[in-house]
């Protein structure tokens, strides 16, 4: 048996000349030991980070707080094990000259350990961006409340690890270290019957990989852009009225920054979920022809053609984890750019490590963001324009559900309104039982 191992030290030894992948394989090697690294202490970095911004900055419902908090902790353990067990120590570490470690090729056990964990943290990363893409979708789309419980959302993080352990339990009953056309392979026993083999690789494919989920938040996300710009209409159509610091100015500006934050949690999930989702696809795909070339003895294809394919097809792999590497990477990023009390909280701390350098403050004073603000609340005898009335009644027809009964339970704890508002707050309740 010529030892070929992939991305080992002896690869590129006994990969031919003329293989034109080869080559690839060498700059794929290159890249993955060269960027992984510091894209994982980076994201290990950032993920520290979100921990205390979710806890202390990020304006946040208690159950988004929590399931927050459970992503990052998946993402740091998916960072630690597929990124630096499973990629940098069995194939980057060997371009520092130093000797790989390859945890899955030092017995059956190493083998069935470190791919069921990997299958774990998968199939439990899926789940939760399906929880998240789900939740934020019915919060705002089909029942008539914003907020979950926190319970409720505790036990649904549980449901989703629990599911995640019990859909991984198929890896260490099955897989075995064994050899495939020169090459070490930890996968599905070939010794047992063809049809259990291609369940268990459908089963990961399915739901493990999760093309299953990633499905399904493609097709969620469709919905959840369509409430993001209905949303932001009716936020333009709130922001163009202006009321001054009328009694109007309370109604608006509540659900002005209900509004505001809905659209910030929105744009969020759409851009954690959506990318994550299509890789996942990508991957699976990848998964297919590995599967193809490892239980396929009939091909008439030459054995060194087919163990450059597959290592081919592992490196391509191995570049699908390296980019959902790079969205995790990016998730503090996306805080920045899309919540502003993020984005103020961090142009402090850089302000803080340059000493409070007045130059340099008055550079990044020109990125903070103005926070959207409650209105302030004034008193009964404020005088009242029945434009700002036929106004908010415009707005309010384009509005959901909830956030008309936000104003109608605000009017409702009201005393001595005046006539004008007391026309408003019956008529909120016509359109509120309208539309139920």
């Amino acid at each position: 048996m010529d030892p070929l191992y992939h991305f080992g030290e002896q690869l590129y030894q006994a990969c031919p000349a003329y293989y034109a992948k080869c080559k690839i394989l060498v700059v794929i090697g290159g890249l993955i030991s060269l960027l992984l690294v510091p894209i994982l202490l980076i994201g290990l970095v950032n993920e520290f980070i979100l921990v205390y911004v979710f806890l202390h900055v990020a304006p946040l419902q208690p159950y988004q707080r929590i399931l927050s908090l459970a992503c990052v902790t998946l993402d740091t353990l998916y960072l630690i094990h597929n990124g630096l067990i499973m990629i940098v120590l069995p194939k980057g570490v060997p371009w520092f000259m130093l000797h790989s470690i390859q945890l899955e090729n030092v017995g059956h056990l190493g083998c069935k350990t470190a791919n069921y964990v990997s299958a774990l943290l998968n199939t439990a990363r899926i789940n939760l961006l399906f929880l998240e893409a789900l939740s934020h979708f019915v919060c705002t789309s089909v029942t008539k409340t914003r907020e979950i419980s926190t319970s409720v959302m505790m036990s649904a993080i549980f449901s989703c690890l629990i599911i995640g352990t019990a859909f991984a339990a198929v890896i260490p009953i099955t897989y075995q270290l064994w050899i495939a056309h020169g090459l070490f392979i930890c996968s599905a026993d070939p010794s047992w019957a063809k049809s259990s083999v291609f369940f268990v690789d459908l089963h990961q494919a399915l739901l493990c990989n999760g093309i299953l989920q990633a499905t399904a938040i493609l097709f969620i996300n469709i919905g959840t852009i369509k409430e993001h710009h209905r949303l932001k209409h009716a936020l333009r159509c709130i922001t163009s009225v202006n009321t001054g610091k009328t009694v109007l100015s309370n109604i608006l500006g509540n659900l002005r920054t209900r509004i505001f934050g809905l659209c910030v949690n929105l744009k969020l999930t759409l851009w954690r979920t959506t990318p994550v989702a299509v890789v996942r696809i990508g991957k699976v795909l990848y998964s297919i022809g590995i599967h193809t070339i490892i239980y396929n003895p009939t091909s008439t294809i030459e054995s060194m053609e087919k163990r450059i394919a597959l290592v081919f097809l592992k490196s391509l792999l191995d570049i699908t984890d390296g980019v959902e590497m790079l969205l995790i990477t990016s998730h503090l990023g996306l805080c920045y750019l899309h919540v502003p009390e993020v984005r103020n909280w961090c142009l402090m701390c850089v302000g803080y490590l340059f000493g409070q350098n007045s130059h340099i403050l008055d550079i990044l004073a020109k990125f903070k963001v103005k926070i959207p603000r409650q209105a302030i609340v004034t008193s009964e005898e404020s005088s009242f324009d029945t434009g700002y009335y036929r106004a908010l009644l415009e707005v309010a027809h384009g509005l959901p559900p909830i956030y008309v009964q936000y104003a109608t339970k605000w009017l409702t704890r009201q005393k001595d309104l005046p006539v004008e508002l007391q026309k408003l707050q019956r008529r909120l309740h016509t359109q509120t039982r309208e539309r139920n």
